[in-house]
């Protein structure tokens, strides 16, 4: 039936045929040369800033590394039941969860993936160090100016900030003198101070980070500056501290120095100058403001690689680590602060009553007031009582052992 679609004539192609074959091959042969460089193109875009990256993160090898006795040896051990007291202290802010970051690859190298690297396995608690070495600001050679306790808590999606008093009594673990505690790094040996932290609040400290007081200048840099507005004018002539009352001011590097170096602050009671009444218990809420202003532009740059190239300036010019803490683990640590954001940093102080001792002015904390230390570390601030769980609270009361005055200056962050 289908005799009359057989032709026995052989095909012969004319010119308008071959022209159209050859056209049809041309443009097949572009599209496929199309395909090719595009290709070539997003594997660069994809591995240039990995490579970046990583050459980045292997700097992060450059940065000086000490051997510290009880870091990182899990010890003292934490007791498997948290206490179910309600902390006592001045939280600055009780904050809830935020989203965690992505993990990345198997290892959480850089070298082998383009993916993020892995976030931390566990909550990871850093003894953090302020040292303050500029005796033009009157001080002369080394000393452990701030003293903070951190957990980075992935599981809760929390951070935990914990600041110690500079003049804390405490008794000096393995003996019966007491000392303050900022005294216990002597000769630039954090291991008496590190014994006697993790024994008074029960904890064990996984990590140390010492960091000079140019490397917050740098960082300030860094993030643009930090912007803060207090309610009425502050200054200290010790430090060159000044600031305008009731006017949202971005302090660059230097001005942030004088504001958490501050330890004689006066503020403008609207007829005269009067010296701040919650004395080193002001300057640490004053850091703390400083600190939390200071990691929201910090977090608003960590997308730039530039301001990565900076970051590892600044990592390899003014920290020192302890020698447990590879270049892996800090990236981790990055990516899990980046994860929990701003939203989920708490930070609260240590309590204690002024006192002195010998004719020296000291802050004595209570055993109530350590335990709710302890408390604080462990689990956070609890929520207010009523209060959206979904939401973030600020509370801006002082950090005194007493009710704070209420001509007490009130310092916040603000936006730029």
């Amino acid at each position: 039936m289908f005799d009359e679609l057989d032709d026995t004539q052989p095909f012969t192609p004319n010119e308008r045929f071959r022209t159209a074959v050859m056209r049809s091959s041309r443009t097949a042969r572009r599209r496929r040369t199309a395909i090719k460089v595009g290709g070539v193109t997003c594997a660069a875009a994809v591995a240039l800033p990995a490579a970046f990256a990583f050459y980045e993160y292997r700097r992060l090898d450059d940065v000086r590394r000490i051997d510290v006795a009880g870091v990182g040896d899990g010890l003292p051990a934490l007791p498997t039941t948290m206490p179910e007291t309600t902390t006592a202290l001045s939280p600055e802010s009780t904050a809830t969860a935020a989203s965690a970051a992505p993990v990345g690859g198997a290892d959480g190298t850089v070298a082998d993936t383009v993916a993020p690297p892995d976030t931390l396995a566990s909550a990871t608690t850093f003894l953090i160090l302020g040292v303050d070495t500029n005796e033009a600001a009157g001080v002369s050679g080394s000393r452990t100016d701030t003293i903070m306790l951190l957990t980075i808590d992935p599981d809760r999606h929390q951070m935990r900030l914990l600041s110690i008093p500079r003049d804390l009594w405490v008794r000096k673990q393995g003996s019966d003198g007491f000392n303050r505690i900022n005294s216990l790094m002597a000769d630039d040996d954090p291991a008496p101070l590190v014994a006697t932290i993790e024994a008074l609040f029960e904890v064990s400290i996984d990590h140390l980070v010492e960091v000079d007081f140019g490397g917050f200048k740098a960082l300030t840099d860094l993030a643009g500056g930090v912007s803060v507005i207090s309610d009425v004018s502050l200054r200290d002539d010790h430090t060159g501290l000044a600031i305008p009352g009731g006017e949202c001011v971005t302090l660059n590097g230097d001005q942030a120095l004088a504001l958490v170096r501050s330890r004689h602050t006066q503020y403008f009671d609207g007829s005269k100058w009067k010296e701040d009444p919650r004395a080193d218990f002001g300057r640490i809420a004053r850091q703390q403001i400083f600190l939390r202003s200071l990691t929201g532009g910090l977090l608003d740059e960590l997308d730039d690689p530039g301001s990565i190239d900076d970051f590892v300036d600044v990592a390899t010019e003014s920290l020192v680590v302890d020698a447990g803490l590879d270049t892996k683990e800090m990236i981790s640590t990055a990516w899990t602060i980046r994860g929990i954001g701003l939203a989920g940093l708490q930070t609260a102080t240590v309590q204690a009553t002024g006192t002195f001792v010998g004719g020296a002015a000291v802050l004595q904390p209570s055993e109530q007031q350590i335990a709710d230390a302890i408390t604080f570390l462990r689990q956070g601030s609890p929520a207010p009582i009523g209060s959206d769980t979904a939401s973030t609270t600020e509370t801006t009361e002082g950090q005194s052992a007493t009710p704070p005055s209420s001509t007490s200056p009130d310092l916040q962050p603000c936006s730029k």
